[in-house]
């Protein structure tokens, strides 16, 4: 196993560095490549807390529970381990630990993943039987990508665990029930993407808690409407999954820019799912009045919620809404509006300057931007994401200078900077810090 002291170690430099305070820790560990990323969110201690600039050595704790999870699993080709939990003066919280076993699947057919998902299932409740983990496995994950790429992952939530289930088998109800879901997702013939949460907690049925859906269709937006025959095809990749699915309701949706070119914008669409006690499966009528009342709410909601008018046309708009559906009709609560740019080539700080110029001259007195995300990578901007609130009018200015956004970033460092809109001004209220570098070995 590769060395977590050597990351940790690095991660302690820079805390003390930079006078940051550990605040949640995150391990994922390749189980073939035997790598391990470390992934960490730092936050700027108070003036008393200069102490805990220290980062706990907690690589005892995630060796052993990386062993116990490869002997839980065994006999079943597990890919990677994700570990992740909260840290206070102490060391790590043990009741906030998560950690996910993900097994991932490439053109494989459905018989290999049938039987593993069976194999997975014994394995957990013989782990459970002879308490190899002190928790019950409480959520799976299904996550098909299409064309037959797919994962599935069981987590073990610290904090979010049912004792009455621990040691209890799956009765037989569930995995039929689990298993023609996942016999469907590869019968899928529109190979709709989409990520389902089950349960593991009630073990008698199979209880659907949320989901996601990205149907695969590219729609385009002419700066006046979407193409109806997009929004079309676009439904029915929904109802494929939803068919499959009878608890989930449509809670939300994500319009994501994925390019534009001249007046025109092409859009991918994300539908966020809930959980219902009904067990109809919910779909949508695939009729011409349907098609066209869905064009007229996503026209509405970029023409709301949306800057279709930045002149940067490598920036790239992202809606989020809440959204209710009442016998077809569609009521929309606008939720975040984001926009952000991957830099494919260094960027200085003009040109970035330049960039959040644009859209701040795009917003107009009709919004501000409330937060935004800068990545920086071997001491490079890689990535700028604006959160945009379209109900708040201030003037605003920037404390920071901006040469320190580039502080304490190492060559193969990867650091995402959170600031945040306080008091008319931007702070820095997180940061994101990746070390993810291969060279480092026992």
């Amino acid at each position: 196993m590769p060395s977590i002291e050597t990351k940790l170690a690095r991660l302690n430099n820079y805390c003390r560095e930079m006078e940051r305070r550990l605040d949640h820790i995150k391990v994922e560990y390749d189980v073939k490549e035997k790598f391990i990323k470390l992934n960490s969110r730092l936050v700027a201690p108070r003036n008393n807390e200069l102490y805990r600039l220290n980062v706990p050595d907690e690589s005892t704790t995630i060796k052993n529970i990386i062993s116990n999870v490869l002997l839980v699993f065994e006999k079943v080709p597990l890919n990677r381990i994700i570990i992740e939990a909260d840290v206070d003066d102490f060391g790590t919280v043990s009741d906030s630990f998560k950690v996910s076993c993900q097994f991932l699947y490439k053109n494989t057919g459905y018989d290999q993943v049938k039987q593993d998902i069976i194999s997975s299932l014994h394995a957990v409740s013989k782990a459970e039987l002879y308490n190899v983990i002190s928790v019950p496995a409480n959520m799976l994950q299904l996550r098909f990508d299409g064309f037959h790429d797919f994962e599935y992952t069981i987590i073990y939530d610290y904090q979010n665990n049912k004792k009455s289930s621990y040691q209890q088998f799956f009765f037989p109800k569930f995995t039929i029930n689990l298993l023609s879901l996942v016999k469907g997702l590869f019968e899928n013939s529109e190979n709709t993407k989409a990520l389902l949460s089950f349960s593991l907690l009630e073990r008698t049925k199979l209880v659907f808690l949320k989901g996601e859906v990205r149907p695969n269709i590219t729609m385009d937006y002419d700066g006046d409407s979407f193409d109806l025959n997009d929004v079309h095809k676009m439904i029915q990749q929904l109802n494929s999954v939803l068919l499959l699915v009878p608890q989930a309701r449509i809670g939300g949706l994500w319009l994501k820019e994925i390019h534009s070119s001249d007046s025109y914008h092409y859009y991918h669409s994300e539908f966020t799912l809930t959980a219902t006690k009904d067990f109809i499966a919910y779909q949508f009528n695939v009729t011409q009045e349907m098609c066209n009342g869905m064009v007229n709410a996503f026209n509405k909601i970029i023409e709301n919620y949306s800057l279709i008018n930045i002149e940067n046309q490598s920036w790239k708009s992202i809606v989020h809404v809440d959204v209710s559906v009442t016998d077809g009709y569609w009521n929309i609560r606008f939720k975040d509006y984001y926009v952000d740019f991957d830099y494919q080539q260094h960027a200085d700080f003009e040109q970035i300057t330049a960039d959040v110029k644009r859209i701040r001259n795009a917003i107009g007195n009709s919004g501000i931007i409330t937060a935004f995300n800068w990545t920086v990578r071997n001491k490079q901007t890689t990535k700028l994401l604006c959160r945009i609130n379209f109900d708040s009018k201030l003037s605003v200015s920037v404390p920071m200078n901006p040469q320190r956004i580039f502080a304490g970033v190492k060559n193969e460092d990867q650091i995402t900077r959170c600031f945040q809109l306080i008091n008319a001004s931007y702070y820095l209220v997180n940061e994101n810090y990746v070390i993810d570098s291969v060279n480092e070995v026992d």
